[in-house]
């Protein structure tokens, strides 16, 4: 057999360019590319059979959190606007030093 390239403007093949089988949605091709441009694709049972390749099918479970806690929004700074205050921001709670009043305003 031989491998049968496809052009470099072709659209892409949905058959292995060695053994001529399908290639499913579900699979990964192995796709290789010539210098000039010509592009072979091959399917599972042949990157097993010719070069040792093995495929895993893996199903993964959609992520659903539980009791996972909300974000909590911090406070608006009263002393200096568009900043937000961590909890320990003093000004808040009895309106001394701001925690902001250590760097840059």
């Amino acid at each position: 057999m031989q491998v049968s390239w496809g052009a470099p403007d072709q659209i892409r093949t949905e058959t292995c360019s060695y053994c001529d089988a399908p290639i499913d949605d579900e699979s990964v091709p192995l796709i290789i590319w010539r210098a000039d441009g010509w592009v072979g694709e091959f399917c599972e049972e042949c990157q097993r059979q010719w070069w040792g390749m093995q495929s895993f099918r893996v199903v993964l479970a959609a992520h659903e959190p539980e009791d996972e806690p909300e974000p909590q929004a911090l406070p608006a700074c009263m002393r200096h606007p568009g900043k937000l205050c961590p909890g320990e921001c003093q000004y808040l709670l009895s309106a001394g030093e701001c925690i902001h009043d250590a760097g840059p305003a």
